[in-house]
């Protein structure tokens, strides 16, 4: 059963790599793509990123900063990089992907179809280690909506 048990995200920055591996793997939770935006200089080497920030779309709260840039800003992914530079954002962009929970039991755990039905998130952190602690809120946020669907579809 996926889920069952949950390690606290909070002290993450003074975990070693190998403990943040233990966690992730605990918890089912892939930080696939890292791109450096400070880095990204004369554009992405990953062509589909730039496709992806439709300001338009629902995105992860953290990202609100980086999709506030005006419109003129939106022609290409330079214009948009230039413009996260004059503005500090210099982080990180950071792909979470998890098996989406499909039923979540009364303990708290719950269980997924694995990876073939997974959910994907983009996040934007200053440090790559904040990337594990709002990937581990992201998640229990998919589980609490599941839950949420669960009680829904219950009849009083």
């Amino acid at each position: 059963m996926a889920g069952s048990h949950h390690r606290s995200g909070e002290g993450v920055s003074a975990m070693t790599n190998s403990e943040i591996i233990d966690v992730l793997n605990d918890m089912s939770i892939r930080l696939d793509r890292i791109i450096w935006l400070g880095g990204a200089t004369e554009g992405f080497s990953d062509s589909d990123i730039f496709d992806e920030l439709d300001p338009a779309d629902k995105h992860h709260p953290s990202m609100a900063k980086l999709l506030a840039c005006p419109s003129e800003c939106w022609v290409d992914e330079v214009e948009w990089l230039e413009w996260l530079r004059a503005q500090g954002l210099n982080g990180f962009l950071v792909t979470a992907a998890t098996p989406k929970p499909t039923k979540v039991y009364s303990d708290g755990g719950y269980s997924t179809n694995g990876w073939g039905y997974q959910q994907l998130v983009l996040l934007y952190v200053e440090d790559v280690k904040d990337a594990v602690l709002l990937a581990l809120e992201w998640q229990a946020g998919l589980v609490l909506a599941q839950l949420a669907k669960q009680n829904a579809a219950v009849p009083e």
